[in-house]
């Protein structure tokens, strides 16, 4: 399967769209989708949410040198960005400044070996943890 990934658009973009694909054995057209476009940030099937806060999947990933996160905060606030192994123990931590909205950042993956590992970002009662898989 092949994926098309539009990384800028603008509200104009909206509507309905087909896709067509055309070989030497002709043409194929999809049936029509809706394509919505908002202003509030990212959301993805595998956001994970607590108290308000939202925390989208690794951008890409897997990964081999570095990944974005978006975090959405409901309001200013200091919090800790984690990086640990599968089994829970902290390879990584930074404290970070979260704005009230969304948020982007960045996950440097440089000096961690291939495997699966826990993004996690806390602040006071809310926690918010995805996966990564590196790959070298």
């Amino acid at each position: 399967s092949t994926s098309l990934v539009i990384t800028s658009v603008s509200l104009d973009d909206a509507g309905e769209y087909t896709c067509v694909a055309t070989n030497e054995c002709g043409s194929i057209e999809s049936k029509k989708i809706n394509v919505v476009v908002t202003t509030g940030g990212i959301s993805g099937i595998n956001d994970v949410e607590n108290n308000g806060w939202k925390m989208s999947s690794a951008m890409p990933n897997p990964i081999s040198e570095s990944s974005i996160i978006n975090v959405f905060a409901n309001e200013s606030a200091s919090a800790k960005m984690i990086i640990s192994d599968i089994s829970g123990y902290e390879i990584n931590s930074n404290s970070i400044e979260l704005s009230n909205g969304w948020n982007r950042l960045n996950i440097d993956a440089n000096n961690l070996s291939s495997g699966t590992y826990l993004i996690t970002i806390t602040s006071g009662n809310t926690r918010l943890t995805q996966t990564i898989t590196v790959i070298k």
